[in-house]
């Protein structure tokens, strides 16, 4: 019977948050561009976004962010200028969620 004190053939469970990070990591979020078409990406990214009440500024500037890998590079990919007209042209369609009281 394996109890507190005797893991198995696994080891001693450890506690994840004490645990020393390893630099190969299995479980790390590593983002990578994904097969398909970047610029029906970059829609439904920014529609999400815009679904979510951000406000269109704060949504560009996340596209110079390397908090957001993904994003920055479809701002490589298709020029900072097509990104502004897509963001602009889903705002005038109403993709942008509004709460009015």
């Amino acid at each position: 019977m394996n109890g507190p004190d005797n893991a198995g053939p696994w080891g001693p469970k450890v506690d994840p948050r004490t645990r020393p990070l390893e630099a190969e990591d299995p479980l790390e979020l590593v983002a990578e561009m994904a097969d398909g078409d970047p610029q029906q990406m970059l829609r439904c990214l920014l529609e999400e976004f815009l679904g979510m009440g951000w406000q269109p500024a704060a949504l560009a500037a996340l596209f110079y962010d390397p908090a957001y890998p993904l994003l920055v590079d479809l701002g490589r990919r298709l020029g900072h200028d097509a990104v502004a007209r897509c963001l602009e042209e889903l705002v005038l369609r109403g993709a942008q969620l509004q709460v009015i009281e």
